[in-house]
């Protein structure tokens, strides 16, 4: 024998072919949330948080709104390890972002919180107040 190590080429392929690691914070269930973007700015964070558009159906987007809260409160919950406050401390900021565009921009409904916002605020306000009870997540 020469002394030489012999690796799998499998292995070596595997080795090349992993991805870079990203922020722990965003594992799976984060990372599909329908309003998370699915773009990077770097490998910490995603280039939004908060893509939503209103549709002009504000019962519909107060709707769909809690149900991307309970999205979310299930990919926490699913991996507490990785979510911590930031990760609803950079939703909230989005989300302020996003207002605050929209009423630069001008135009129907720049002056009024968004449905979504506001349907995801609520379930997330639900949930808090029931934590704080020793509750559990609401009822949906």
């Amino acid at each position: 024998m020469t002394g030489h190590v012999i690796i799998d080429a499998a292995e070596r392929f595997a080795r090349k072919a992993s991805p870079p690691p990203t922020n722990p914070m965003f594992r799976t269930a984060l990372k599909t949330l329908p309003f998370v973007s699915s773009k990077w700015k770097n490998k910490y964070w995603p280039e939004s948080m908060w893509t939503d558009v209103p549709t002009g159906n504000y019962k519909a987007d107060c709707e769909r709104g809690k149900h991307f809260a309970e999205l979310t409160l299930g990919a926490m919950l699913t991996e507490p390890r990785y979510c911590d406050d930031r990760t609803l401390a950079v939703i909230f900021e989005q989300m302020v972002a996003d207002c605050a565009r929209r009423r630069a921009k001008g135009g129907k409904g720049a002056h009024t919180l968004p449905g979504a916002v506001c349907g995801y605020l609520d379930v997330l306000a639900k949930f808090m107040v029931g934590k704080s009870h020793g509750c559990g997540p609401p009822a949906a």
